[in-house]
């Protein structure tokens, strides 16, 4: 994220490279469908024949829908008009990793035997100082 702005990055070696633009904040957060809980998520919305159907989401497809929510409170954005009003200050980029939950995060008791999750990294990056 740099500004308002999202972009992809790919790695190219032991770099990272600007892919592509993912567009501004305002346009991809969507703080009305956020609950405190997650993401307003309707389980009928998949219409079948003019029937409604149960629509039972795969793991990674309600992970990948995590990623805007979990982004939003990481910002501590409330609301839309905050959204609107956001932007990282010129002297920083923030890398955003979103990946697969580590072994270390996981829950030690034993009533929890499969875990799965991800986790939403945040790092500040400075341009280097000039010496």
């Amino acid at each position: 994220m740099y500004g308002r702005t999202l972009h992809r990055l790919k790695e190219n070696g032991d770099r990272l490279e600007l892919a592509a633009g993912l567009g501004a904040l305002g346009s991809l957060l969507q703080t009305d469908k956020y609950t405190e809980f997650g993401v307003s998520y309707d389980p009928w919305s998949s219409l079948q024949f003019g029937t409604r159907k149960w629509r039972d989401p795969k793991r990674d497809e309600v992970f990948s829908g995590m990623f805007y929510v979990l982004l939003t409170r990481s910002l501590e954005l409330v609301d839309q008009q905050e959204v609107e009003q956001f932007s990282l200050p010129p002297d920083r980029a923030r890398l955003l990793v979103y990946s697969p939950l580590p072994e270390s995060l996981f829950v030690t008791d034993p009533r929890f035997s499969r875990q799965s999750g991800y986790v939403l990294y945040c790092l500040d990056v400075y341009e280097p100082e000039q010496r």
